[in-house]
């Protein structure tokens, strides 16, 4: 599956290593709390369309970087918060 987030996609370099982490971080986190690969990709996703969406609405091209940086954060609270609504319907599907 095609990501829908890159630097290249919202026309900004640099921000790969700082992103990254802080997806693997998210990632690692999610795992420990039991959420499966196929929820942790989608909820990666949504983080990666959420802040490329904000970024190009909002920023312009001079300061997308800066934007991405800031808000990726808060992407992957968006992200969080959907994982664990999803995540708690699974489980009680399971039931």
């Amino acid at each position: 599956m095609k990501r829908v987030w890159s630097p290249e996609a919202v026309g900004v370099k640099g921000v790969d290593a700082a992103i990254e982490r802080m997806k693997e971080e998210k990632k690692a986190e999610w795992r420990l709390k039991g959420y499966s690969e196929n929820l942790i990709r989608m909820a990666i996703d949504l983080a990666d369309s959420w802040a490329a969406s904000i970024s190009s609405a909002f920023a312009p091209p001079e300061l997308k970087e800066a934007i991405l940086k800031h808000i990726y954060p808060k992407a992957l609270s968006v992200a969080d918060a959907w994982i664990e609504k999803i995540g708690s319907a699974v489980k009680a599907s399971l039931l």
